[in-house]
């Protein structure tokens, strides 16, 4: 955020907060700060990184617990089977 012009503002979830716009989100101020922190946003790949980093995380998840979402998938084929033999 430096390089767009707001030194102190170490990331761009910040900029409403340390530049006190408050509710005021549609004034002139808050318009160049918001063009500002979507070129910042840009340049740092910032919606690339976090989707990369969400994606690795869910597959880690997913990984962690593979055996207990296979097991889930036997007990409910199973449970389903029953429950279409019951009157």
């Amino acid at each position: 955020m430096t390089y767009a012009g707001y030194p102190g503002i170490a990331t761009p979830y910040l900029v409403v907060e340390k530049l006190g716009l408050g509710d005021d989100l549609g004034g002139p101020e808050a318009i160049a700060a918001a063009v500002r922190d979507v070129t910042c946003k840009q340049r740092v790949n910032l919606v690339g990184f976090k989707a990369a980093i969400e994606t690795a995380c869910q597959e880690r998840v997913a990984a962690e617990v593979a055996d207990d979402l296979a097991a889930y998938r036997v007990q409910r084929a199973t449970r389903l089977a029953l429950a279409a033999t019951l009157p």
